[in-house]
C-alpha cells in the first residue's frame, strides 16, 4: 500500500512558517511527537513556494529533512498530489 492509499493520521501546515519555525515543527511531527505513530502516513503541507520573493523555501527544506537528516524514521514519501507538500509514512 502506497502512500496515496493510506488514510492520513496527521496533518501538518507550514504555510506562514519561516524556515526555523518549520524545521522545528517537522522535526518534532517526523520524530514521533507531534500524534503521529510507526506505520502512520503524516501530510506535510509546506505549499509550492508561489509566494516566496525568490526561490521556494519550504518545499526544499522539507524534502532535505525528509531524505537526510530523518531517513532513518522514514519508511516511505513522496511530493503530494499538488506538488505543495509531502505525504510520509513513519517507520
Amino acid at each position: 500500500m502506497s502512500v496515496f492509499d493510506s488514510p492520513v493520521a496527521a496533518e501538518l501546515n507550514l504555510h506562514g512558517f519561516d524556515a526555523g519555525m518549520a524545521r522545528q515543527a517537522v522535526e518534532r511531527m517526523l520524530s514521533g511527537k507531534g500524534g503521529a505513530r510507526s506505520g502512520q502516513v503524516v501530510h506535510v503541507i509546506t505549499g509550492r513556494g508561489n509566494h516566496s520573493a525568490g526561490k521556494p523555501v519550504l518545499l526544499p527544506l522539507v524534502g532535505g529533512i525528509i531524505r537526510r537528516e530523518l531517513g532513518r524514521r522514514i519508511a516511505e514519501y513522496s511530493k503530494d498530489e499538488n506538488e505543495g507538500g509531502y505525504l510520509v509514512r513513519l517507520r
